[in-house]
């Protein structure tokens, strides 16, 4: 009885041990340089309701989904 008590518990520990190591960060560094944009880029919401022009100075149509 014992025997099967520390079996449950020795178990119970090693698969609560690997859900926690599962829900570490790993530092993804994806999302840091998405949120980066270099100098003369803009974000499509900024764009919205804006009127765009291209290097001939003709009215770009913005179409929106």
């Amino acid at each position: 009885m014992v025997s099967k008590f520390i079996a449950t518990t020795l178990l119970t520990t090693a698969l609560m041990t690997g859900l926690a190591s599962a829900q570490t960060n790993t530092g993804n560094k994806d999302t840091a340089s998405a949120t980066l944009h270099k100098e003369g880029e803009w974000r499509a919401s900024k764009l919205a309701g804006v009127d765009v022009y291209n290097e001939a100075n003709e009215k770009l149509a913005i179409s929106t989904m």
